[in-house]
């Protein structure tokens, strides 16, 4: 296209034309632009209000599993945390109706401290009354206070009680045993 501009007059009058042309080419790429802005975030992916799942796992960069909520066989939601090469595991359990228990356990020495209001153990079928279990190297040092019809704290070295302090209905007792299973000292 070629322009002839005869005067200044006309040069003035075709320079305000371009001038309007470029501003209102502007204002519609302006527009366009925030509808476009406007339509990527009425699409954008957004964050979920919640995350539904049947179980939840979590894997170190080599696969093994270090933590994983979801449940158990029996029925029971558990928080299990592992440390890597599974040498000791943190597992907080809840049922629901029966109780909940937090179990820490080091798999490399055997040692284990367990605290419950009161939990349904299903190898054998047993209730924990509500309990705080601490024991060393396989229970060769342990130390164990149980709530409930057989109050008691014991305290022992192996499978033998050592001290057991209890308080069934009635009959409260402290016990001394021997090393040979059998009372040394008792207040009854």
């Amino acid at each position: 296209m070629r322009w002839v501009v005869e005067s200044q007059l006309d040069l003035a009058a075709l320079v305000g034309k371009l001038e309007r042309d470029i501003f209102w080419t502007r204002c519609a790429t302006g527009i366009l632009f925030l509808c476009l802005c406007a339509a990527g975030f009425a699409i954008w992916p957004r964050r979920p209000q919640a995350v539904e799942a049947n179980e939840f796992l979590l894997r170190d960069q080599k696969g093994n599993v270090l933590a994983r909520l979801g449940q158990s066989v029996f029925g029971d939601t558990c928080l299990t945390l592992t440390a890597r090469d599974n040498v000791s595991v943190a597992s907080l359990c809840v049922q629901n109706t029966e109780g909940s228990i937090l179990d820490l356990h080091n798999l490399k020495s055997e040692s284990r401290a367990v605290l419950t209001p009161g939990f349904n153990t299903f190898e054998p079928m047993t209730r924990i009354q509500p309990a705080l279990i601490i024991n060393d190297s396989m229970s060769s040092h342990f130390v164990h206070i149980n709530l409930g019809a057989d109050t008691a704290m014991v305290l022992g070295h192996g499978s033998n009680d050592s001290v057991r302090i209890s308080s069934p209905v009635g009959e409260p007792r402290i016990t001394l045993f021997g090393t040979d299973q059998k009372p040394v000292w008792s207040t009854h």
